[in-house]
């Protein structure tokens, strides 16, 4: 049986929990949409092509079992199914792991994390995660859902000013405006930004996107509890007009501490 419809005005929160192991869930809020969204979870053996990825990626250590099981998020807009849906406000996904199941994952429980699924590249992408080791479980804090994700043990990162594994992604990117649509739908109409926080728990940072003169495009604060980030520009500005195509310098700031990268949008 499929999930009712996740509404975008929903006034309570609401879990979404995976069918074949109710320890693993997502957390919706209220107000943490921006449009309805169908989800549904289910656990299953991981397809050939995710297999191979796990195998050639340099943060997985050591190397998964042959064979794995994979977090399948069932997602669907406008009863249309989708790889991604951006997320309005922070939501929390909990993934458990079973004992038996150490193996398969690489074997060292000190060392896990959840990875997302990159399906137009065909690579693992780390996302981290608080641990739970009393109950066997990993929590992540994001703004973007996936439609597959996994548990790994993997390398120890390398922080830089207070932030590791920082990936940017799409880059270029080509956001969805009216009269120029993006290239290549969902999957490249929004710049997705992961990393790691060196000192975590942090309850509070920022992220603004400058202009090559050094003006404030976007900005946008974030207030919880976070061991880790994954976040998206749409491409706008703080008015809702659309940034035109050029080189943007985007920061992450966490009281002192900020790191930067550089993104270009190209219609």
């Amino acid at each position: 049986m499929k999930n009712a419809i996740l509404q975008e005005e929903a006034t309570e929160m609401r879990p979404i929990v995976c069918v074949e192991d109710t320890n693993s869930y997502a957390l919706f809020p209220v107000n943490s949409l921006f449009e309805d969204i169908e989800l549904n979870i289910f656990k299953r053996n991981a397809t050939t092509a995710q297999i191979a990825a796990s195998t050639i990626n340099g943060t997985i250590s050591p190397k998964p079992a042959a064979s794995f099981k994979v977090f399948n998020f069932e997602l669907e807009v406008g009863r249309k199914p989708v790889h991604e849906v951006e997320i309005d406000e922070p939501i929390s996904i909990v993934l458990h792991y079973d004992d038996t199941e150490l193996p398969a994952l690489g074997g060292d429980e000190s060392s896990l994390a959840i990875y997302y699924y990159k399906e137009n590249t065909g690579e693992w992408v780390k996302l981290g995660g608080k641990q739970d080791l009393n109950n066997n479980t990993l929590t992540i804090t994001v703004n973007y859902l996936h439609d597959n994700y996994a548990i790994f043990s993997t390398t120890l990162p390398t922080f830089v000013k207070g932030y590791g594994d920082l990936k940017c992604w799409p880059n270029p990117f080509t956001p969805n405006t009216p009269g120029y649509p993006s290239r290549g739908g969902r999957t490249y109409e929004n710049l997705k930004i992961s990393f790691l926080f060196e000192n975590p728990p942090v309850t509070a940072f920022k992220f603004v996107v400058y202009d090559t003169m050094g003006r404030e495009i976007y900005s946008k604060e974030y207030q919880g509890s976070y061991y880790q980030g994954e976040i998206f520009w749409n491409g706008r500005d703080n008015g809702g007009r659309p940034a035109k195509s050029d080189i943007y310098i985007f920061q992450i700031e966490t009281g002192e501490e900020y790191n930067r990268g550089i993104v270009m949008i190209l219609r």
